[in-house]
């Protein structure tokens, strides 16, 4: 069982035999009730480990500080081994006052978080289907992620959010500026779609009939 096409092409690549079948993640649906619908307040939610590259949203951010004068801020919910690293890089890049690492956080509090942002970056290397990902769009965020793995099913062309297709630092945030000043709304049909087809309860629902059907 697979929860994206990606990763049923890659198994597939692998030379498996058996049968695949594909269940999509899911993520509880709820109401989309951002409180800081104004200003930029951006979101990253993950390990803070190497192939997320934490290290290049914060250079982009940099850029778009410096090059576009963007009043911003961003939290950082999560830990791993890349905390120290992060910290440091945060105070060369001058952007203590932009960014805070608020830790691991309960679902309660991550879902505050959640509420009170309106932006979701993830410029990871390798995504099968990201359940943060699907959690940031159920609450209505505007996303920004890399165009890699399962990501691209999910953005689908720029539809639903923003795809990045480079990890240079520049392309990363010409994109991240023109998220935050596009008037589209795609968080809209990304919140629609979510509720469509990546509901939790679906998803407890396959793997149920799926697990009955073969005992």
């Amino acid at each position: 069982v697979v929860p994206s096409k990606h990763l049923m092409d890659f198994v597939n690549n692998l030379g498996f035999k058996g049968n695949l079948l594909q269940i999509n993640n899911g993520t509880e649906i709820t109401e989309s009730e951002q409180i800081n619908k104004d200003s930029y307040e951006l979101l990253i939610v993950s390990r803070l480990v190497r192939q997320k590259n934490i290290d290049l949203v914060l250079k982009s951010l940099a850029v778009v500080k410096d090059k576009y004068s963007v009043d911003f801020q961003l939290n950082i919910v999560g830990e791993g081994p890349e905390c120290k690293n992060i910290v440091n890089l945060i105070e060369k890049l001058n952007l203590k006052k932009y960014v805070k690492l608020v830790g691991s956080k309960n679902s309660e509090e991550l879902n505050h978080f959640y509420k009170t942002s309106n932006y979701f970056l993830q410029i990871s290397t390798y995504e099968g289907m990201p359940h943060s990902v699907l959690e940031a769009m159920n609450y209505g965020l505007t996303v920004i992620i890399s165009n890699f793995g399962g990501n691209g099913e999910l953005v689908l062309n720029n539809k639903y959010g923003y795809l990045v297709d480079s990890f240079k630092v520049e392309k990363i945030a010409n994109t991240i500026y023109k998220a935050l000043n596009d008037d589209e709304e795609k968080f809209i049909e990304g919140k629609k779609l979510i509720e469509s087809k990546f509901d939790i309860e679906e998803t407890i629902k396959n793997y149920t009939e799926l697990i009955t059907n073969n005992e």
